[in-house]
């Protein structure tokens, strides 16, 4: 967990810029996406056992585009809870000649399970760049406390992707999850990415992790998903 005091560092930052962010820009712009998927993963896991999921996402976006702020949904299978609900706000700017978003999130299971634990605060940092046609980015995410049994968590992961047209590209991740009170394990995942309008996209990916344990939200997936922006 010694990444943890790093990121909870970033985000005081964060936190001590935004107000200056939401100062600067006295107005923004709202945007949209609503999505469908086969498998409901996030971190290679599967969030829904294995089934079909919806999800919405609202996103305002200073003039400076250097503030955001989201809300969303998802449906999944969670602690009894078939619905989540999430809000974040985060800042972007430049380090060390990386694109950096620096985000703080709540997070929460509507309806869940009298004993399952149903909130939880996370912290997420991208660093992006792209060197010639490939973009790449680093991240790590924590929190102190999870949800369900997972106590404190860090997530660290290194993605790439590299466009073989105008609409289609293939990227991949590949990230390692530290986590109490629950099984450590690597995650990866490789799939194709297809723009079939400006707004209308297809992704088809491969998920998988080498969590030696017979549940279905750790099994080898090939995962479809749809979104459409506006």
């Amino acid at each position: 967990m010694r990444l943890h005091s790093t990121l909870i560092a970033l985000t005081l930052a964060a936190a001590a810029v935004a107000p200056a962010s939401v100062a600067q820009a006295q107005s923004g712009t709202f945007s949209f996406a609503v999505g469908a998927g086969s498998d409901n993963r996030q971190r290679d896991v599967s969030k829904s056992e294995g089934d079909a999921y919806t999800w919405g996402r609202a996103t305002w976006n200073s003039n400076s585009k250097a503030f955001y702020a989201q809300a969303a949904y998802e449906t999944l299978d969670m602690g009894g809870a078939d619905l989540g609900l999430a809000a974040f706000t985060g800042i972007r700017t430049q380090v060390a000649g990386f694109d950096a978003d620096i985000q703080i999130s709540y997070k929460a299971l509507i309806d869940a399970s009298p004993a399952f634990d149903d909130d939880t605060f996370e912290t997420k940092v991208d660093l992006t760049r792209t060197y010639g046609k490939t973009r790449t980015r680093l991240r790590a995410e924590y929190s102190p406390d999870g949800l369900g049994a997972t106590e404190e968590w860090v997530w660290v992961s290194a993605y790439a992707a590299y466009p073989l047209t105008r609409k289609l590209s293939v990227s991949g991740e590949i990230g390692y999850r530290d986590q109490a009170s629950n099984i450590d394990y690597t995650g990866y995942n490789a799939g194709v990415t297809y723009a079939i309008t400006p707004q209308v996209g297809v992704d088809v990916r491969w998920h998988g992790t080498d969590a030696d344990i017979p549940v279905a939200a750790h099994k080898d997936s090939i995962v479809a998903n749809l979104s459409y922006a506006f």
